[in-house]
């Protein structure tokens, strides 16, 4: 399944870059958002009450302040370039954390 949503993010991202069109795509899965986007806008609030976001910004940023937010980080397998996650309080997360890049692309 996971073959199938890159190719479709990939695909995307290629036709938006050859007719040089924008696109907005709201999604929820975090492979096919890296994959398909260039850009990031992170909203942030209390479901029904109240809401807010901030500029759009690169994607590095955009996955950063989420993550932050979720206190979670992430690292990009250099092979398939698939996000994974930190185990909790690892090497890894705790350097990532202390650097503040919640989100390694590779």
């Amino acid at each position: 399944m996971s073959e199938v949503k890159t190719n479709i993010s990939l695909r995307f991202s290629f036709v938006f870059s050859f007719l040089l069109i924008r696109a907005i795509v709201v999604e929820h899965d975090f492979m096919m958002l890296n994959f398909t986007s260039d850009r990031l806008m992170v909203f942030d609030g209390i479901p029904g009450e109240k809401g807010s976001s901030k500029r759009i910004g690169t994607l590095q940023n955009g996955m950063n302040s989420f993550l932050r937010k979720m206190d979670i980080t992430f690292r990009q397998n250099p092979r398939t370039l698939r996000p994974r996650v930190n185990k909790k309080d690892s090497q890894l997360d705790k350097k990532q954390k202390s650097e503040g890049n919640y989100f390694l692309a590779a």
